[in-house]
């Protein structure tokens, strides 16, 4: 890719990592941004999907998120039960993703709408 001085490239996280050469001996820099809107309190910085769990191998968050009650997910930045969010495919994907999560109560919510 051709660039100059102020070029601003937009990516997703796997395009970095699968774009760009590792060598021995040399860094990659990148100051990664999220830009979201203000309602979608859930997405974060930090994407800890499959490129993330690489990274930790003691799936650190994913236990703590597993382990956490509604009131603590929520203060992390997890959407609440009843948030707009919500929906049977994402309650199902999050059910996937943190196996053992308690999600009856994002699965309530969805039945009182």
């Amino acid at each position: 890719a051709h660039f100059r001085f102020g070029t601003v490239l937009f990516y997703r996280h796997d395009t970095w990592h699968r774009g760009t050469p590792l060598r021995r001996g040399t860094v990659r820099i990148v100051q990664n941004m999220t830009f979201r809107l203000p309602a979608s309190e859930w997405i974060s910085t930090l994407h800890v999907g499959w490129a993330w769990a690489m990274y930790s191998k003691t799936q650190f968050f994913e236990k703590l998120i597993t382990a956490a009650s509604v009131a603590q997910r929520t203060v992390l930045g997890f959407p609440h039960p009843g948030h707009p969010f919500w929906c049977r495919e994402t309650v199902l994907a999050v059910a996937e993703r943190y196996p053992g999560i308690d999600i009856e109560p994002y699965v309530r919510a969805l039945e009182r709408e």
